[in-house]
């Protein structure tokens, strides 16, 4: 959980990242990095229309996880590039994680 450390980037609408929808359970794509997140949409024509959003303090990476529990998301992919393994983080454990640091209580 260490890139919750981090800054995270995602392309969509604002707390509302893109999903990759061709695998059980749509992970959302999530990036540590926003020239990763806009390289898949210099990639993908069809996403040329979305922006990139960061998400950097503590509450506004709460908010985003929150988000995509409330649609029923519980997965996301962390740096997804096309035709590299996927790297999946479960949405309640990252949320976890983020509260404990949040409220200052984490455990290492």
């Amino acid at each position: 959980m260490e890139h919750l450390d981090s800054p995270l980037y995602y392309l969509g609408r604002y707390e509302e990242p893109i999903l990759l929808r061709n695998l059980e359970g749509s992970p959302a794509l999530i990036y540590t990095d926003s020239q990763r997140a806009q390289h898949l949409q210099r990639l993908t024509p069809e996403l040329a229309d979305l922006q990139t959003f960061q998400a950097v303090q503590w509450r506004e990476k709460e908010e985003l996880l929150k988000a995509l529990l409330l649609r029923g998301i519980e997965v996301y992919t962390l740096d997804f590039a096309p035709g590299q393994p996927l790297r999946l983080h479960a949405v309640r454990a990252a949320l976890a994680y983020v509260q404990s640091h949040k409220r200052q209580n984490a455990c290492l």
